[in-house]
């Protein structure tokens, strides 16, 4: 019997010891669930954030048809069709005929033919061309763009960038040599009425 309270009371303070613990670390815990009454035992399920490497598709390769992945992509080569990510989509050296839909885009000596719509920044660097209607919380543009450019946030046109097509932003920004030809209209703060 005496084994059974020593057991009891370890099984309380660790209890109490991880109880402790979780309130210390709350964002990592997902669930706590007590399984019995009679015996104090606790089961702990924490979320493991896992660093998962990008899909990769290589110098060479060329894909027809679509993408959906929920992780990041970078693209070396060519892909014939739509790319839907919930990561980071970034494009080095690579082509892309379709649209691209991501949480954010980063263009580097690659070129796009199709809208690309992401939820934050897309940056797009020189040596980059994009064709196609460009919707973006933020944009950052230092290559060529023949299409409409829509930020809720700033546009940065760096000293390489062109854009053919009208542009709607909160905030412009524009180095000298970079060029627009199009419409400009500024976005006003939702908050100043």
């Amino acid at each position: 019997m005496d084994k059974f309270n020593d057991f009891k009371n370890k099984l309380k303070d660790r209890y109490f010891d991880e109880e402790d613990q979780v309130k210390e670390n709350i964002r990592e815990v997902k669930e706590i669930k007590e399984i019995k009454r009679d015996e104090p035992k606790i089961e702990i399920k924490k979320e493991i954030a896992i660093a998962k490497k990008p899909s990769i598709i290589s110098d060479g390769t060329v894909i027809n048809g679509s993408i959906n992945d929920g992780y990041d992509l970078e693209v070396q080569g060519k892909i014939m069709g739509d790319v839907m990510i919930q990561g980071q989509l970034t494009v080095n050296g690579g082509e892309i005929v379709g649209n691209v839909h991501a949480e954010s885009v980063i263009l580097n000596h690659s070129k796009i033919k199709g809208n690309i719509e992401c939820q934050s920044t897309l940056n797009a660097t020189a040596k980059s061309y994009i064709i196609g209607m460009i919707i973006a919380q933020e944009v950052i543009l230092d290559s060529r763009c023949k299409g409409n450019v829509h930020t809720a946030g700033k546009l940065h046109l760096m000293k390489e960038a062109s854009v053919e097509g009208d542009i709607e932003a909160k905030q412009i920004i524009v180095e000298e040599g970079a060029l627009i030809d199009g419409n400009v209209k500024m976005l006003k703060d939702k908050t100043n009425k």
